[in-house]
């Protein structure tokens, strides 16, 4: 078995309104939010899944150098017996630093395959490596 991409439609739940704005969304209360579309929720499927409601989410956007959004990291209630309020500002700032680490690391292997592609073209079109 693989892996596979989760992708949600712009414009629409929580995740997409941290991708939009950019920025950091903590929610105490997933459901209630107004961003909360059950329609393209996760929620429901982990729910089922892990048999737990969600209450507590925190989005953390992950950002290229020019500050686009490349992905978003998303967790879901902390651990039980920590907070019975959801994450904390301290929590954002760890979730932050581990996007920007991702960031260098998909950008660091985009870089890599981008040179591999260049010297398979320079091959094919010489016979020679860059």
């Amino acid at each position: 078995t693989g892996t596979k991409d989760l992708r949600m439609p712009v414009g629409r739940g929580l995740v997409s309104k941290a991708t939009i704005e950019e920025s950091i969304l903590n929610v105490q209360d997933v459901e209630g939010h107004p961003a909360y579309d059950p329609e393209v929720s996760v929620i429901q499927h982990l729910h089922k899944t892990l048999g737990k409601k969600i209450n507590h989410m925190i989005c953390v956007p992950v950002l290229d150098v020019y500050g686009n959004t490349i992905a978003v990291i998303q967790a879901t209630n902390k651990k039980e017996g920590l907070s019975t309020e959801g994450f904390s500002q301290s929590d954002e700032q760890i979730l932050q630093a581990l996007a920007m680490h991702i960031s260098v690391s998909l950008q660091n292997m985009h870089s890599e395959t981008e040179t591999s592609v260049k010297e398979v073209i320079q091959i094919l079109k010489n016979g020679t490596h860059a």
